[in-house]
């Protein structure tokens, strides 16, 4: 017996989690039932299932009920008669408390961190001449894939990589794995942990959150705007049903403040929601999502609106046009909306587009230079709630 899908191998440590029970069926002699035991649920269940190939036998044998290509078991493989042990093996240790049996010896494939850097880098640079904001592979935490794989939307300087830890991660692994891909100025946010779902076929699976993630980032974009950190009571999670591991407050300020890790948690009366917005990166300017998001958009935004300055005479009233008809327009446009800190326009945005920015050694290598600064929306990620006692001053009377 094996860990598979629908009679296809696939013995990877996920497998480990497996469990199988084997007892006699109640009502047809000679027949057993199989239950299938992932984690702590019991996600499948047969029948009446018969060995027999001789006379007597029910035609429920159970090779080509739970290896069928089609309606087969999400979970295992069954082989009678193998020459060969199977990819992952019955446990040794036996059954436990309830009669269940274990699968274990379940392995990754190894690929290693330097075969799959290389191979997202060959895969990354198919999107160098498309417009995409986000990246992400949820098919692996590798960090050697998810270091290239921000390094190269850092290149980029337009998009950002969304990852999520391995499966199984403990709150400190999780930690322990965001602190490995910190740096000052990244191009990405890792979320933990795993969520449950139902499958199309009704089972339920534990699968990496990246996915649902990436819909919090387009649903907060669309009804918020591209500055909403993508985190809070509204960035729930449709469809998920539990979380891997749960998490304590006290936890969850670690894990993000000093793993740079965003938790999805469950919150009484919220849901599954993503309750933080880090980045990876260490530098107090750069840790939020939604900034590194809206400096993304605004370059974007720039550099597609400003495509008419190409071969237009570099001169002062080329700066004045793009100053005062392009790029002052564009950011109060975003001021109005709310995407930048509080203050009036002139306190939170600045564009420079004069002399100083186009010197005549620049223009006479052909170089035209704009320079935008702004003070970006940040999210109220603390909140202190003070509560303590005043001296009383009512009265009251009796008639």
């Amino acid at each position: 017996m094996t860990a598979a899908y629908q009679g296809t191998d696939d013995p990877g440590a996920w497998g480990d989690n497996i469990a199988i029970l084997i007892r006699a069926n109640a009502d047809i002699p000679a027949t057993y039932d199989l239950l299938v035991r992932y984690k702590t649920d019991v996600v499948e269940t047969y029948t009446a299932l018969d060995n027999r190939t001789a006379a007597g036998a029910t035609g429920r044998h159970p090779v080509p009920i739970i290896n069928d290509a089609n309606t087969g078991s999400k979970f295992i493989k069954v082989v009678e008669n193998a020459t060969s042990n199977p990819a992952v093996t019955l446990g040794a240790a036996g059954a436990d408390a309830k009669g269940y049996i274990a699968l274990a010896g379940g392995v990754e494939d190894g690929m290693n961190a330097g075969a799959v850097a290389t191979a997202a880098t060959t895969a990354l640079d198919l999107f160098a001449t498309v417009d995409v904001q986000l990246i992400a592979c949820p098919e692996t935490a590798d960090t050697g894939f998810v270091n290239t794989a921000v390094q190269k939307c850092e290149l980029r300087g337009d998009c950002m990589f969304v990852g999520a830890t391995a499966s199984g991660q403990s709150f400190g692994a999780a930690k322990t794995y965001g602190k490995s891909l910190q740096g000052t100025k990244i191009y990405g946010a890792v979320y933990w942990p795993w969520i449950q779902v139902l499958d199309p076929g009704g089972t339920r699976r534990w699968i990496p959150p990246t996915g649902h993630i990436l819909g919090v980032y387009a649903r907060t974009e669309s009804e918020r705007g591209i500055w909403k950190a993508p985190a809070g009571n509204a960035a729930r999670l449709g469809g998920a049903l539990d979380v891997e591991t749960a998490i304590t407050d006290v936890d969850h300020t670690d894990l993000v403040k000093n793993g740079s890790v965003n938790a999805v948690r469950f919150v009484p009366g919220q849901g599954i929601i993503v309750d933080s917005s880090r980045t990876l990166s260490t530098n107090p300017l750069w840790l939020y999502v939604n900034i590194r998001l809206l400096f993304n958009y605004v370059k974007s935004s720039l550099k597609s609106g400003l495509r008419w300055v190409v071969e237009e005479p570099n001169s002062e009233e080329l700066w004045n046009k793009v100053k005062f008809n392009s790029v002052t327009p564009f950011l109060m446009g975003l001021w109005r909306k709310g995407a930048f800190g509080p203050g009036k326009p002139e306190q939170v945005f600045t564009v420079k587009c004069d002399a100083d920015t186009n010197p005549p050694a620049k223009i006479q290598q052909g170089i035209f230079t704009v320079e935008v600064y702004f003070y970006p929306s940040r999210p109220a990620e603390t909140v202190v709630i003070v509560v303590g006692q005043q001296e009383g001053a009512g009265s009251a009377t009796e008639a």
